[in-house]
C-alpha cells in the first residue's frame, strides 16, 4: 500500500492497507483456533506490524517531500 500511496492511487492504497489489516487479524485468530500459537509467531507478528506501519510513514514522507520541494 505504501507504493500506491507514492503513486497517488488512493483506492488501491486503502484496499491493500485494509487487506493487510484483515490478514493480520486472521492469522492470529487462526493460530489460536488451531492451537499453533508460539512466542516466535507473536514476535514476528509484532515485527511485521511495525514494518508495515513504517513503510506507510515513509511513503507519506515521500509525498510530503514532493509537495514541499516541487
Amino acid at each position: 500500500s505504501g507504493l500506491f500511496i507514492i503513486l497517488n492511487n488512493k483506492v488501491l492504497a486503502i484496499l491493500f492497507l485494509n487487506l493487510s489489516f484483515i490478514f493480520d487479524c486472521v492469522d492470529g485468530q487462526l493460530a489460536r483456533v488451531k492451537n499453533m500459537q508460539s512466542r516466535f509467531g507473536s514476535w514476528i507478528d509484532n515485527v511485521s506490524d511495525r514494518v508495515v506501519e513504517n513503510i506507510i510513514y515513509i511513503s507519506f514522507l515521500f509525498i510530503l517531500d514532493n509537495i514541499l520541494f516541487l
